[in-house]
């Protein structure tokens, strides 16, 4: 059985898709918000009787920094630390995300949140049925976040007004959900992964790339600025992460193309 928390989520759903219902079990909100106590974690395990081949994705998270120290810090900290305490005891498999920024000088709320399960993880001695992802930018099933990228862009296109982005020399790599997917449910693929590591393709855009292309195929070039807003310090504009994992790259479909057909969608009231 597989175990998802955060199941409407942009990946869980993805996972959902790859895996059918039948040998999925999506954890209801209301009952993982109580992991953050791990006398919960324990009772839940006992009360379905979780088996040592099942396994746990911990979807569940929060990205906007914005939101309150107490909330970033229960969803992306302790629940999934709890998870990982409780599970040792049977063997579960366990796969916990995290964001290639966990290795950068960025500094916000979210990215210290996610620090925060980083240093556990390193501190704690290695456990082989674990694995920590750091991903990039994820698209797909839902709309997008209002605070993202990607949400900034479908809300101006949509309401045909202007964007304002910084320098747009910030690097990033965009991976549709599904293509994630695939990778996990991929064991000889997931094999090759440490505890701790990241799916990349070492293929990064600029923003200021996605940008223009995808402005350019909205026929909205003039509704972007360049220099609307501050670059943010100690960004990413150089680091381009380089994948120890080779096959990788088979996996994430073009960027820029697989971008505007999701936003395609999402315009059309596809995806909601």
């Amino acid at each position: 059985m597989i175990y998802i928390l955060g199941g409407s989520g942009v990946l869980g759903r993805a996972i959902t898709r790859q895996v059918g219902l039948t040998d999925l079990k999506i954890v209801n909100r209301i009952e993982y918000l109580k992991w953050v106590s791990l006398s919960q974690v324990t009772e839940y395990f006992k009360f379905v009787n979780v088996k040592e081949s099942d396994s746990f994705f911990v979807c569940a998270g929060i990205t906007n920094p914005k939101s309150k120290a107490e909330n970033l810090d229960v969803l992306n900290f302790q629940i999934p630390k709890n998870i990982l305490i409780e599970s040792q005891k049977l063997g579960n498999s366990v796969f916990t995300f995290g964001s290639v920024h966990e290795r950068t000088n960025i500094m916000n709320p979210y990215i210290e949140s996610k620090k925060k399960l980083l240093n556990y993880i390193y501190s704690s001695p290695k456990n082989n049925y674990h694995k920590h992802l750091q991903l990039h930018t994820i698209y797909g099933s839902n709309l997008p976040k209002k605070h993202m990228l990607l949400g900034q862009i479908y809300h101006c296109i949509k309401t045909k007004t202007k964007l304002k982005i910084s320098s747009g020399r910030q690097l990033r790599e965009f991976w549709h959900a599904d293509d994630v997917a695939r990778i996990l449910m991929n064991n000889e693929l997931i094999s090759k992964f440490n505890q701790i590591d990241q799916i990349t393709s070492g293929k990064p855009l600029q923003i200021i790339q996605l940008v223009s292309r995808v402005f350019a195929h909205f026929n909205l070039l003039g509704s972007f600025e360049v220099g609307g807003i501050e670059d943010i310090p100690h960004e990413n504009y150089d680091n381009v992460m380089k994948s120890r994992i080779a096959e990788l790259v088979k996996y994430q479909r073009d960027q820029f193309s697989g971008v505007i057909s999701y936003l395609e969608e999402c315009l059309s009231g596809s995806i909601n």
